[in-house]
């Protein structure tokens, strides 16, 4: 392991611990990447087709990020992250403007766009990539006949609710859905709500809100009974207990790894998206664009206080036909409002 002797290998350092802070922040990971490298490894095998990056930079990012967790004491996880190479493409010299902002408008050459590798990944995921995924998540081995996984069904049914509702992981055991909730805003009672405890609240927002205002709020009084069966059904099935849910999201976790690497082995030429753990958050944020939401109504769904965050979210041109065919629930009324008026528009 190399040792921390001179001011390049701090600075080495220092540059590796910057990229691990851009592996929280573009996949929301709630965990530390120590937990669980896969992660961290996973994340950046996608950085390699990050068309915005040239061959000399990955290197670069390549060696900071191997020193950094090397120095971290995880000698293993930075011989992967070594070997992980810079793929050569005509598209890395595509032109910047030919990016799109938050209202699909061109961003010019001189703009740098912020959209992340994971939603460019999860805008390429299609329904029929994920009906496949899922016969692999439940399907069974030809030669014992046995599952594949024996968390697959609920690994399917977590990443299915996540595109439906668009959750984070970590908020699947913070969901109530209730028959009737009266609205503030119009005074009107809704029913049929989602009610969801935000999970990314700053420690100052924290202070400053009551337990209610923490909450989103979604209306599902348009889905199906089938869907709406299908919803409550998986948010009774989530373990409540802190030590349960941890054991029961792993379990979740690395099915869908397992089966993403099963994916890639049977499907070795496609372009397809990797699908993982917040695939369906990314998805549900692309449907909603797709079918018409404008940008302060998928903030609302997404539990967001403003705009820009979206960036870091799926298909951003909003100029795609729909590719699921889920129905999107309604924003709860008033708060698309709030963050439009937030953002100083009228």
């Amino acid at each position: 392991m190399p040792e921390l002797i001179d001011n390049k290998n701090i600075e080495t350092a220092k540059r590796g611990a910057s990229l691990a802070r851009r592996f929280y922040k573009e996949t929301e990971y709630d965990g530390t990447w120590e937990e669980s490298p896969d992660e961290l490894v996973n994340w950046f095998t996608l950085l390699q087709d990050d068309e915005t990056i040239s061959p000399t930079t990955f290197k670069n990012y390549r060696r900071w990020l191997a020193f950094y967790v090397e120095q971290s004491g995880h000698q293993i996880v930075g011989e992967k992250i070594r070997r992980i190479g810079k793929k050569h493409r005509a598209a890395a010299t595509k032109k910047a403007n030919e990016f799109v902002d938050l209202d699909g408008n061109e961003i010019p050459k001189t703009r740098k766009t912020h959209q992340s590798e994971t939603a460019i990944y999860a805008g390429k995921i299609s329904e029929p990539q994920v009906k496949k995924f899922g016969r692999i998540l439940v399907g069974k081995n030809v030669i014992t006949g046995r599952e594949r996984y024996s968390s697959g069904v609920t690994a399917l049914s977590a990443l299915r609710c996540s595109m439906m509702l668009g959750l984070r992981p970590v908020e699947w055991r913070n969901v109530r859905l209730k028959d009737t909730v009266n609205c503030e805003h119009d005074g009107r009672p809704y029913n049929y709500v989602i009610e969801i405890e935000n999970a990314k609240l700053k420690k100052h927002q924290q202070e400053k809100l009551s337990e209610d205002e923490k909450m989103r709020r979604l209306v599902i009084a348009n889905f199906s009974d089938a869907d709406y069966h299908f919803v409550r059904a998986f948010i009774k099935s989530v373990p409540e207990s802190d030590q349960e849910f941890e054991g029961w999201y792993e379990q979740i976790r690395k099915t869908i790894s397992r089966a993403q690497k099963s994916y890639e082995k049977y499907n070795p030429e496609t372009n397809d998206g990797q699908i993982t753990l917040y695939s369906g958050r990314h998805i549900f944020a692309s449907e909603a664009r797709r079918e018409g939401s404008d940008k302060f109504q998928v903030a609302a769904l997404l539990g967001h206080t403003n705009t820009q965050n979206q960036s870091y979210y799926g298909d951003i041109s909003g100029k795609l036909e729909r590719k699921f065919d889920f129905t999107i629930p309604k924003p709860w009324p008033g708060e698309a409002i709030k963050i439009k008026q937030s953002e100083g528009q009228p």
